[in-house]
């Protein structure tokens, strides 16, 4: 199984209230992290990031109009 998400997912997750089991809390009960043991408890997992300098250029040159500079 493959999967594709922002990396702030791995100290960040802003929808967290929509998550069953959290409604009307006021931090996490349940996290990705829980529904991923539940469902698949030896899961191992591999996260591939980019370079941050080069993520941080990227976000820079589009936030100013210009093109990714991975374009």
């Amino acid at each position: 199984m493959s999967g594709d998400g922002t990396s702030s997912y791995l100290w960040s997750f802003d929808p967290w209230h929509k998550v069953t089991g959290n409604e009307g809390e006021s931090a996490p009960v349940q996290t990705p992290a829980d529904f991923i043991y539940k469902l698949t408890p030896l899961a191992k997992l591999v996260f591939v990031l980019r370079n941050p300098t080069e993520r941080l250029l990227d976000l820079c040159l589009v936030a100013h109009g210009g093109t990714s500079a991975t374009d």
